[in-house]
């Protein structure tokens, strides 16, 4: 059984998601694009 806790949306610029074996993956972004390193998303 699969299930996102509430911490897979908290964040702005990080993506949280589970592969088909259940590790946890974690993707930087900016706006879905690069990820680009500003103050804002540093926070």
């Amino acid at each position: 059984m699969q299930f996102q806790s509430d911490y897979f949306n908290a964040y702005r610029n990080l993506k949280l998601t589970r592969d088909d074996k259940g590790v946890l993956v974690a993707e930087f972004h900016s706006n879905g694009g690069p990820c680009i390193m500003t103050a804002q998303s540093h926070t």
